[in-house]
């Protein structure tokens, strides 16, 4: 089943809301943003959805899509 929604919101909230209200077992995110070390396995959006729901997280960062070393 595929389904398309457009949400308004901060991200985390909206995606966290969703998954409550859903019930889902599984949310899959793209991890981009993270910069450093950390960016190499989490990003702020999918750090803190991590941090609320009760289901698994699946994280995807895309191949060409580098984090920069720290400074």
């Amino acid at each position: 089943m595929s389904v398309a929604m457009v949400l308004i919101g901060t991200p985390f909230l909206e995606i966290i809301r969703q998954v409550l209200r859903q019930k889902h077992d599984l949310v899959i995110m793209g991890t981009v943003c993270r910069t450093g070390v950390a960016g190499f396995f989490i990003g702020n959006t999918a750090e803190n959805v991590l941090q609320q729901v009760d289901c698994s997280v699946l994280t995807v960062k895309p191949e060409e899509v580098r984090s920069r070393r720290p400074v």
